[in-house]
């Protein structure tokens, strides 16, 4: 069976190696430092999470929802984000250096990445 952590407190916490595999993490707060390093969040609903100054650096996110989640200053450094959905998130990544998108990468508004010079945004094929 899939974790049920819906609106839970984990900020700060160190959940490296993490299994989130579908679970429901919406409303969670993953904020404040939180290291979720190689975590895996395959399928898991992450709507409307707070992972703001997290890292998740080299962790799986494919097909996992993270609609209205808040991503500001979190490193996002070698995550697959294969799949999954960003519509509406708010704030931007700290980094998004070597992370898988492909174009069933899906947002409606917003941008994942900005420094300046570059902005990434998700929103591929204009879906």
């Amino acid at each position: 069976p899939e974790a049920t952590l819906t609106t839970a407190v984990l900020s700060g916490l160190t959940l490296t190696y993490a299994g989130f595999t579908s679970a429901n993490l919406s409303g969670a707060d993953l904020s404040g430092g939180a290291s979720l390093t190689y975590t895996n969040f395959t399928g898991a609903n992450i709507a409307g999470a707070n992972l703001s100054s997290s890292s998740v650096a080299n962790s799986n996110f494919e097909g996992a929802d993270l609609t209205g989640a808040s991503l500001a200053n979190t490193s996002l450094q070698q995550t697959n984000l294969v799949g999954a959905n960003f519509t509406n998130v708010t704030g931007t990544a700290s980094s998004v250096v070597g992370a898988a998108l492909d174009a069933t990468t899906r947002c409606r508004s917003g941008q994942l990445y900005d420094s300046g010079t570059m902005t990434v945004s998700l929103c591929i094929n204009g879906v």
